[in-house]
């Protein structure tokens, strides 16, 4: 080595891994904004961190059992193991296709999001119901023909009841149904995987599935919602669902039938014959699924209900107010009957003072004060309000959260029909309007010019809503 080469040398490497890390740290901190904005601020953003955490979770899972094989095993290459799953690539097509053309507008982020929101669930749910869960079963069992159906169905049961956690977002009648389906769409990804060995194969499969199915949600601001299912809903939904569920069961016998069982007598052409018998019956119930049931059942289109809302370009001027009070008092008092500022007794026509309170409790009392009456309104679990003074009335708004926000409406107090008599504040319960919305981070009021006041309310997605009248409008930057 020549006289300084090393010294040199060193000081080269420790300037380009310092450069390096640079790079990297550089790189991370843009990451880091970039992860911050697709989970705070975008639609699926917390759902896909939280999904994130989960299938971490259970790779660990998977390594502390030694199930590492997992990743790299395969029988069959990738696209001959899609083919198997071939009925449900055409459902996850079709799906795909409608809801793309029926997309409004395009958001980038939410887009990926869900993109990536997908893949995750494919990778946390095949390597644990999969993966892990039935090759233990097979393990522990053994591989005949008949102990593996048994694995598969096991594994696809705890697939399949592991959506009994959606009973908290939607009706009960919705999520039996979706356990039902993802049973079956259990055993059928279980039936692919063990004959081609080919986790990646199945968790494409049951991403692509995902994605066209939240594709159709991507650009609302709330998800779909459902309603309650009349007895023609039910069956409707009940011959739909049982369809499908037949058409993955099917499916997967197709996929067993071509696994050679060492306990399995039959002869190749047997086989063909059966397998035969299953395509033409795959067939049958994919054209059944074509025939659309539901415009049988005229209130089915009500039944599903997806929050869009109108659609307005952004204020050039314009000055937001978000109140946090515990109490605000309106009065119209005429200033000839104020003596010291006591009102008690005063019962002129033109002399009124209401308070209203936001209790510990989370309900909103309205006292009169020139009467010493409270009138409670019914709501309860209200988070904010606010109330707007108009040139003739006052228009009182609050929101109720839940796992989403109700805005409740009402203009009931007009200055040319306040009274002093109790039955006028029992009355204003019946004078509220709803409007569905997103969960609301924050609600208060936006003013534009002297005297033009407006609802206004932030999503925890940052989605911006204003009032309008009666109409609800999404402001668009």
């Amino acid at each position: 080595m020549k006289k300084g080469t090393g010294k040199r040398s060193i000081f080269w490497f420790f300037i380009k891994m310092l450069l390096i890390f640079v790079v990297l740290d550089l790189l991370m901190i843009i990451f880091a904004n970039l992860m911050a904005q697709s989970t705070l601020l975008y639609k699926y953003g917390q759902e896909m961190l939280i999904e994130m955490f989960y299938a971490i979770a259970i790779l660990i899972v998977m390594l502390l059992f030694k199930n590492s094989y997992v990743f790299t095993d395969r029988k069959e290459k990738f696209w001959t193991s899609i083919t198997l799953g071939l009925p449900m690539l055409v459902i996850s097509i079709i799906n795909f296709s409608v809801n793309i053309m029926n997309l409004s507008g395009f958001n980038l982020t939410s887009f990926v999001n869900v993109i990536l929101y997908c893949f995750l669930i494919g990778i946390a749910e095949e390597f644990l119901c999969r993966g892990w869960l039935q090759n233990e079963f097979i393990e522990r069992f053994s591989t005949t023909k008949k102990d593996v159906i048994k694995s598969i169905i096991l594994a696809s049961l705890v697939f399949g009841f592991m959506h009994i956690i959606n009973v908290k977002s939607q009706p009960l009648f919705e999520t039996i149904l979706q356990i039902i389906n993802a049973t079956t769409l259990g055993i059928l990804l279980g039936s692919i995987y063990y004959k081609t060995k080919n986790i990646w194969a199945v968790i494409f499969l049951h991403s692509f599935y995902d994605f066209a199915l939240f594709l159709e949600e991507v650009n609302y601001v709330k998800d779909c919602s459902y309603g309650v299912a009349t007895v023609p809903i039910q069956i409707v939904s009940t011959i739909s669902i049982l369809l499908i569920s037949l058409l993955w069961v099917l499916s997967a016998l197709y996929v067993i039938n071509k696994i050679e069982f060492d306990d399995d007598r039959r002869l190749l052409k047997a086989r063909n014959k059966t397998n035969n018998v299953l395509s033409a019956s795959i067939v049958i119930v994919f054209i059944l699924l074509l025939v659309p049931l539901e415009q049988l059942v005229p209130d089915y289109k009500d039944y599903k209900t997806c929050y869009t809302y109108n659609e307005m370009i952004d204020f050039e001027e314009y000055e937001i107010h978000f109140p946090n009070y515990k109490s605000y008092t309106i009065e119209n008092v005429d200033s000839s009957y104020v003596e010291n500022d006591e009102y008690s007794g005063m019962l002129d026509g033109n002399s009124y003072k209401y308070t209203f309170k936001l209790n510990d409790n989370k309900t909103i009392n309205i006292e009169n004060k020139m009467t010493g009456y409270e009138a409670q309104i019914e709501y309860v679990n209200i988070d904010k309000y606010v109330v707007l003074e108009y040139d003739d009335y006052y228009l009182l708004a609050f929101i109720t959260p839940n796992s989403e926000t109700t805005l409740y409406i009402s203009s009931y107090i007009r200055k040319d029909s306040m009274s002093n008599d109790n039955t006028y504040l029992d009355n204003i319960n019946s004078s509220f309007r709803s409007y569905k919305l997103p969960k609301i981070d924050e609600f208060g009021y936006i003013t534009l010019g002297e005297n033009e006041k407006y609802i206004y309310l932030v999503s925890e997605h940052q989605d911006r809503f204003v009032l309008i009248g009666r109409d609800l409008y999404l402001i668009k930057d």
